[in-house]
């Protein structure tokens, strides 16, 4: 095995136990509101943070962006309550038209 070999398992591993930390820290997110996990996998840190996020909170409805047509996505964010929590990683920007996520989540109160 090359050291150049990346170990994702290993990564994910480790992120797994940072992002916990934010998630009840920071967010004081817990199972009573949903959460939501929207991520893309097209470089190696949106996988395994999206990973990482998806394996901290078993819950979370898990959206892969590149595999869902934006109206899926808006139908998937639609269904989402004030205090309810979603995690965006990407490596590079989600498009669904002129909508823009965090402002429109923001005003809906969710995290």
């Amino acid at each position: 095995m090359s050291k150049h070999m990346i170990d994702e398992d290993a990564l994910v591993f480790k992120a797994k136990s940072n992002v916990e930390g934010i998630i009840t820290e920071v967010f004081e997110h817990n199972s009573e509101h949903k959460a939501l996990v929207v991520y893309d996998s097209r470089c190696l840190l949106s996988r395994v943070l999206g990973e990482a996020y998806a394996q901290a909170m078993p819950d979370a409805i898990c959206v892969d962006f590149d595999t869902k047509e934006p109206e899926e996505v808006m139908e998937v964010l639609a269904t989402l309550d004030a205090l309810d929590f979603v995690v965006l990683v990407q490596s590079t920007s989600f498009r669904l038209d002129a909508f823009r996520i965090r402002v429109e989540l923001f005003k809906r109160k969710i995290k």
